[in-house]
């Protein structure tokens, strides 16, 4: 894989987002495996992490709407190759990087919360995911996502068909694609801690050929958005890599 000069050329900001997140691995990696491990693996982690950057698939840098979604990924596959590496089973290492996920997206002020939500639901931010959907069936890209734009109907908002995901991509390709189904359980907690409301049946990485994406609403409880765990509560779980 290429080296991509934008990564390259942030770094510094891409390092800075790993160490912001050791907090929540270190803790979530201290309650499993305990403080002498952890303190290894998470200097390990990072040396990986900085190793790992130029590597990142090139997806058009902040053109893409979608990039957070790679690069805060990418902050948690250092652990994930260690924890494979050091053969626990997948459900573990998979529920380790839920939970680290879970503890990020925690971090998120009330404040900025408020402001995710009221985003999603901005004509303004709709045009942009419809507009986004068309380019990204120009596939400038290898390594990027190629989806559709689904226009609202009486049950939902909008909608978002995946047909090739880079999250999906790139962690096969790092030869962890049984933990991409965690990844997609992120979502879950994303969701839960922004108040917003979806239905997904089916993703790529539990195997259906799309991810399906359906944005139903501001929520006014978080207890009306699933958990994302366990995941047998989910509807687009397969257990696949679990059998």
């Amino acid at each position: 894989m290429e080296c991509n000069n934008y990564y390259l050329e942030n770094k510094n900001e891409l390092i800075k987002l790993f160490r912001d997140s050791k907090k929540q691995q270190n803790e979530v990696l201290c309650r499993y495996f305990g403080i002498q491990r952890t303190e290894y693996w998470m200097d390990k982690a990072e040396k990986t992490f900085i190793e790992l950057i130029p590597n990142i698939p090139d997806i058009g840098g902040h053109d893409n709407i979608m990039l957070s979604f790679l690069t805060y990924s990418s902050v948690l596959m250092p652990i994930a190759k260690i924890l494979k590496n050091e053969e626990f089973n997948t459900r573990i290492i998979g529920q380790s990087i839920f939970e680290m996920a879970k503890g990020i997206y925690n971090t998120i002020s009330i404040k900025n919360r408020l402001i995710i939500n009221r985003d999603y639901y901005l004509d303004s931010n709709i045009d942009k995911w419809r507009k986004h959907a068309e380019e990204s069936h120009k596939k400038k890209y290898d390594g990027d996502w190629v989806f559709n734009f689904i226009e609202g109907k009486n049950n939902f908002l909008y909608g978002l068909d995946m047909t090739e995901c880079a999250l999906f991509k790139f962690w096969k390709s790092q030869n962890l694609e049984e933990l991409v189904p965690y990844l997609c359980l992120m979502d879950w907690a994303y969701w839960k801690t922004v108040s917003i409301r979806v239905k997904r049946a089916k993703t790529i990485a539990n195997g259906g050929i799309i991810c399906n994406y359906r944005y139903l609403g501001r929520s006014e409880c978080k207890n009306d958005c699933p958990s994302g765990w366990p995941p047998e509560t989910m509807e687009e779980w397969t257990g696949k890599y679990e059998k």
